[in-house]
């Protein structure tokens, strides 16, 4: 299985009920949602094989109209991840830490029909998987 299969496990974690985007939200997006994105932190390696294990992560950000429901959604989705195991052919996936969080704080987009700042969250969920 490719790392799109392990992206896709993950992924399949975050909570029912907010606009969950891959990447990159649209511009037509209508707050609250979620984009969920992928980052390599470390490898492991070893001179006789290929590389041993990996530290990956999930960086979520969070787009809503207030601090509170940005803080709100925050929770869902860490209950949803926090500590939780993926199951992936070809993959052996450790638990899901616990996030570092930036914000929330008043992003520079804004809700067209208020004009009021979006409030923005990014946890950062690392976890290690090997192959």
């Amino acid at each position: 299985m490719t790392i799109l299969h392990l992206h896709g496990g993950v992924r399949a974690l975050m909570p029912a009920g907010v606009t969950h985007h891959l990447g990159q939200a649209p511009d037509d997006a209508e707050a609250p949602w979620l984009v969920s994105s992928f980052e390599r932190q470390e490898t492991e390696i070893s001179e006789a094989s290929l590389p041993l294990s990996f530290t990956d992560a999930l960086t979520v950000t969070i787009a809503a109209l207030t601090e509170d429901q940005a803080n709100f959604i925050l929770d869902q989705v860490c209950e949803s991840l926090i500590g939780t195991r993926v199951e992936v052919e070809g993959w052996q996936v450790g638990a899901i830490q616990p996030p570092s969080v930036r914000g929330p704080y008043a992003a520079g987009l804004k809700a067209t029909d208020t004009d009021l700042k979006y409030q923005v969250i990014r946890a950062t969920f690392p976890f290690t998987v090997s192959r």
